[in-house]
């Protein structure tokens, strides 16, 4: 302990922060074994001048189930300041849109569901980015280029199908580990424009993006007289959407619109139809800010289909519409959060997740903190999943179960 206490005091006299964490999870359901034993290094450090900022953060993370040690870069950018403009280029975080749990423009930066983490902002790192911004009065307008495109991480299995046709059958193969991603060429480059002003207290940003899906449809590898073998592609997309907040007396009032239109490259990938995913909301505090509570509604709503109709796909068309969660038309979700924070108490209570109500299933996320001295704190918790995977937000309870966990995170 006087060591880390050491430690702390030296790199709290440099431009340096970050934790030290130990983390365990373990199944709550009836598989009672450990999914994750780890110890987590974060640094980060932060320089800055006049016209200049540069951050960089990364973990060093030991994992004592598997014996392993790696490297996970979170950030590392730097932003240059003139006048009303303002250039950021290298790995950053873009969050997008103002929903309490998630928001539907927040698509650009991709998640990493692969590994588990106690907290959202945590499955995901920074996407290689340039980009441009002008400032006038309360008014801006930016540019992105993002050159390196990254899907969204799944922990997809592969496996085989057998379907009866008559007095044949067909194997479908369906390889969930082989990936056809766009080519890294200059002309496959992601661009974005977003435009925003503020107007009293209402903050309002509108925005295109032309660039590809995070999430993957599906393409035919290979075709034979009996057997079809698909792997996971990347599509073309277009989105338009616009979201903002405003406060109106202890309430903050938002909202989050997009139309993702899907575009089919070739005949032998299959892509998800185009869709209009919304979402409106609030947050209050109570209780003298003790108490602060959130809801959002969110809808997802179908459009026409993208694909080259044939006979031969339908199939595919359906199993596409299974892994991309499209076999309703329209489907609505209530999205929560709730924390407590106690003035002059170092407890504090969080619970927040999302409810899928065609699906009728929850995704949960429990966390009790304790701050046991001023840079050491504690978290228990857990993350509960609808068992049947029948929500998009609900997979994780299909493949990993029930979660409890308990973190110690020393800060400097």
């Amino acid at each position: 302990m006087i060591h880390i206490l050491l430690l702390t005091f030296v790199i709290s006299q440099n431009p340096m922060g970050g934790y030290l964490r130990f983390e365990t999870f373990a199944r709550l359901d009836s598989v009672q074994t450990l999914y994750k034993v780890a110890t987590t290094f974060q640094l980060n450090v932060t320089l800055e001048s006049d016209n200049a900022r540069a951050f960089a953060a990364t973990n060093l993370i030991y994992d004592r189930i598997s014996n392993n040690l790696s490297l996970r870069p979170l950030e590392l950018y730097m932003t240059l300041s003139k006048g009303p403009i303002d250039l950021t280029a290298g790995k950053k975080i873009l969050t997008w849109g103002p929903g309490v749990f998630v928001s539907p423009s927040d698509f650009v930066n991709p998640w990493d569901f692969t590994v588990i983490y106690s907290d959202l902002e945590e499955f995901r790192t920074g996407v290689e980015s340039v980009i441009l911004s002008a400032f006038s009065n309360n008014n801006f307008v930016t540019f992105g280029f993002i050159p390196i495109f990254r899907p969204n991480l799944y922990p997809l299995p592969s496996f085989s199908l057998i379907i009866p046709m008559g007095p044949d059958t067909s194997i479908y193969n369906i390889y969930g580990n082989r990936t056809s991603l766009p080519e890294k060429k200059l002309s496959n480059s992601e661009l974005f424009l977003m435009v925003g002003t503020t107007l009293g207290s209402a903050d309002l940003r509108a925005y295109a993006f032309n660039g590809y899906d995070r999430d993957p449809d599906l393409a035919v590898l290979q075709r034979s007289a009996d057997t079809i073998d698909l792997s996971l592609a990347y599509s073309p997309i277009k989105v338009f959407g616009s979201f903002g907040s405003a406060v109106a007396g202890p309430w903050e009032l938002h909202y989050d619109i997009a139309y993702f239109k899907t575009s089919q490259s070739t005949s032998e990938v299959r892509v998800k139809r185009p869709y209009l995913y919304g979402c409106a909301g609030f947050t209050r505090p109570l209780l003298d800010n003790n108490l602060s509570i959130g809801f959002d509604y969110l809808f997802r709503k179908l459009g026409g289909n993208s694909n080259i109709v044939k006979p031969e796909n339908s199939l595919i068309d359906e199993f596409l519409k299974q892994i991309s969660f499209q076999e309703n038309d329209f489907t609505s979700y209530g999205a929560f959060r709730i924390s407590i924070t106690p003035e002059k108490s170092d407890l504090g209570l969080s619970l927040s997740g999302i409810y899928d109500f065609q699906a009728k299933e929850a995704f949960t996320m429990i966390m009790a903190t304790y701050n046991w001295a001023d840079a050491v704190n504690m978290r228990i918790g857990a993350i509960l999943s609808g068992k049947e995977g029948k929500s998009p937000f609900t997979q994780m309870g299909k493949h990993l179960g029930q979660l409890g966990y308990f973190e110690v995170r020393f800060n400097f």
